[in-house]
C-alpha cells in the first residue's frame, strides 16, 4: 500500500492575548506503514499560559506510535510550544486532521490588569493514503504459467506401506488406550487423622490465620490453602475425594445428604464457588473479604458439627469418582 500525505501549513488568526497554533504533518508523500509527523505548534506571550492541543479524532487512517513535546524563547517576549506525533499510515484514503483546540489565560496587551481568557482552533491538515501496488505502475512483464511437464507420481508404490503403517498405528492406539483404562488409578479418599474432621480443619483454619497472608495482601496464597483445608474437611465428613473432586460434583453428592440441611448445602457451595473464583478464574478480592471468608466457613463447620450425625476418627473407605 502507498501512502501519499498532502500536508497542509496554515495560520490562525491571533487572539487578543497574542496566541496563535500551527499545524502540518510531514513529509509530503509517504507509502502504507512509513512515518510522518504531525506537528502543532502554539506561539504566545510569555505572560500567558496555554493548555496543551486537544487533537480532534483520533488520527483516523494513522496509528500513534510516539509524541513528544519541547519550547524555546523568542525574541520579543515571545514563547513557542512544540507539540509533535510520530504516526504511521495504515488505510487507504483520504484523511483530514480537524484543527486542535488550546484553552488560554492572560493579561490583555491594551488594559493594565485586566485577564483575557478563551480558546484558539489551529488549522485543518489534510492526509492522502496510497496502496504502494501503484508505485511502479501496472506490471508489463507477467507471463503465463506453463503447464507441469513429467510422469506422475507413483502413488501405487507407496501405498501398501501406508496402509500398513495406519493399521499398525491403529492397533497401537487401541492397545494403548485399553491398558490405560485397565491399569487407571481411582481418587481414593485419604486416611482419617486422630482428630474428629471438624476439629483438625478448625485447627488448621487457626494455623493459616496466623500465616498473615491477609496482613501481606497475599489473598491468592491464602485462598489456596484454605480450599485445600475446607475440600479435605469435606472429604473426611462426608466421605468423598472432595480434593479431586469439582463444585458440581461435590453438590450432587452432598445434596442426597438427609443429615445436611439445605441452608448448610448452600454454605458449602457458596464457599467452594468463592474459591473457585479466585483459584481459577483469577478473581481479585481484598483482605477483609478473605478473612470474612474463614471466618464463614469456621462457623459453617460449627454449625454442622452440632447438627449432624457424630464423625469419626476412624479410616475412612475408598471413594471413586463415578461422574
Amino acid at each position: 500500500m502507498v501512502l501519499t500525505a498532502f500536508s497542509a501549513w496554515a495560520e490562525d488568526k491571533p487572539a487578543s492575548s497574542g496566541v496563535k497554533i500551527d499545524a502540518e504533518i510531514s513529509p509530503a508523500e509517504i507509502t502504507v506503514g512509513d512515518l510522518a509527523i504531525y506537528t502543532v505548534t502554539i506561539t504566545h506571550d510569555k505572560s500567558v499560559q496555554t493548555s496543551p492541543p486537544v487533537p480532534n479524532g483520533d488520527f483516523t487512517g494513522f496509528e500513534l506510535v510516539d509524541q513528544g513535546t519541547s519550547q524555546k524563547n523568542l525574541k520579543a517576549g515571545k514563547t513557542e510550544h512544540q507539540f509533535w506525533y510520530k504516526l504511521r499510515g495504515d488505510h487507504v484514503g483520504v484523511h483530514i486532521f480537524p484543527g486542535p483546540k488550546v484553552k488560554y489565560k492572560g493579561l490583555q496587551p491594551d488594559i493594565v490588569g485586566e485577564f483575557d481568557s478563551g480558546e484558539v482552533s489551529g488549522p485543518d491538515v489534510q492526509a492522502t493514503i496510497r496502496s504502494v501496488l501503484y508505485l511502479d505502475g501496472e506490471p508489463r512483464d507477467i507471463k503465463s504459467i506453463k503447464p507441469i511437464v513429467g510422469a506422475a507420481w507413483p502413488w501405487k508404490k507407496y501405498l501398501l506401506p501406508a496402509l500398513a503403517f495406519v493399521l499398525l498405528a491403529s492397533l497401537i492406539g487401541f492397545a494403548a488406550n485399553w491398558w490405560v483404562k485397565r491399569n487407571l488409578v481411582k481418587p481414593q479418599i485419604p486416611r482419617a487423622p486422630a482428630l474428629p474432621p471438624h476439629e483438625l480443619a478448625l485447627k488448621e483454619l487457626e494455623r493459616l490465620y496466623a500465616k498473615g497472608y491477609h496482613l501481606k495482601n497475599q489473598n491468592r496464597e491464602l485462598y489456596f490453602e484454605f480450599s485445600e483445608i475446607f475440600r479435605r474437611y469435606l472429604g473426611f465428613r462426608f466421605n468423598i475425594p472432595a480434593l479431586d473432586w469439582t463444585t458440581e460434583e461435590i453438590g450432587r453428592v452432598l445434596n442426597h445428604h438427609n443429615d445436611l440441611s439445605k441452608a448448610e448445602l448452600d454454605g458449602i457451595l457458596r464457599i467452594l464457588t468463592s474459591t473457585d473464583l479466585v483459584k481459577f478464574a483469577k478473581f481479585e478480592v481484598d483482605s477483609d473479604t478473605a478473612v470474612r471468608l474463614m471466618k464463614s466457613a469456621r462457623s459453617l463447620i460449627q454449625k454442622i458439627t452440632k447438627t449432624s450425625k457424630p464423625e469419626t476418627s476412624t479410616e475412612l473407605e475408598t471413594v471413586t469418582n463415578t461422574s
